[in-house]
């Protein structure tokens, strides 16, 4: 008895045109959104069993593999993913239920990320996913924008939320962090400055001083001014180089002047 043959494709919501030419030739499609282990395991295979037989730029295929009647082939999608822990900078509504977030993270500096339907009632996501919020994520490379698989919350700061001097001086740090980075750049000591000041704000006894020294820190630290020396005007100095207002400079100021 002859083997029907059928195609398995793993996390693709659309054919695309050189399956569907393929589409007469080939003996069944079986397309899913499940996770590959998922699939693997419904069909009793193990990760030792995997063999790549053709691999392109987008796809692996894999197989074949005989269960019962049906002999598959496994065709994964080829997205490199990363992972990373970071802060969220800032968020911006995108679509009916997505947002746009600015992360600065340990690993890779300043990255945009999508978080889909994070603005739905059901989402897990959203709580974890608040501006200043510490979190590890990983994320898919997409075409245009690296789309967030992931997300674990590491740190909330509810101390901080729940008093508005605190929570301003927040804001000004990731505002700070994000007008004077540029995507894609590492810089592991600053992420440790932003860990330090965040701790620091809920235990300072000046949050006038704690911002002043942030800001001196991230300039020192970006090349903008020599190690050591004194920077008595560091608000304006940054606004020079970034060419940028700071729009939460001047509640800081007002909070904590």
């Amino acid at each position: 008895m002859q083997k029907t043959l059928l195609f398995v494709f793993i996390g693709i919501k659309s054919l695309p045109s050189l399956f569907i030419m393929l589409k007469s030739r080939l003996s069944g499609f079986i397309i899913t959104g499940r996770k590959p282990e998922r699939v693997l395991k419904c069909l009793h295979i193990s990760r030792s069993d995997l063999v790549v037989i053709f691999n392109a730029q987008l796809f692996s295929f894999i197989g074949p593999f005989t269960r019962g009647e049906f002999t598959y082939i496994i065709v994964f999608m080829n997205t490199r993913y990363y992972s990373s822990e970071g802060f969220v900078l800032a968020r911006r509504n995108y679509s009916e239920a997505d947002r746009i977030l600015v992360v600065y993270s340990e690993r890779y500096g300043k990255v945009s990320l999508l978080a889909k339907g994070i603005r739905k009632l059901s989402s897990k996501k959203r709580g974890s996913l608040e501006v200043f919020s510490r979190v590890r994520f990983t994320a898919a490379v997409g075409k245009g924008i690296d789309i967030i698989t992931d997300v674990e919350l590491v740190g909330s700061f509810e101390k901080i939320r729940k008093n508005l001097k605190m929570t301003s001086v927040a804001f000004f740090l990731m505002e700070v962090v994000d007008k004077i980075t540029r995507e894609g750049e590492e810089n592991k000591e600053l992420y440790r400055c932003i860990c330090n000041h965040f701790s620091g704000i809920e235990n300072t006894k000046s949050l006038k001083e704690l911002r002043k020294s942030f800001v001196s820190d991230v300039l020192v630290i970006s090349g903008y001014w020599p190690h050591g020396r004194k920077l008595d005007r560091p608000d304006e100095l940054f606004e020079d180089i970034t060419e940028k207002k700071l729009s939460s400079v001047r509640i800081g100021r007002k909070l904590n002047g």
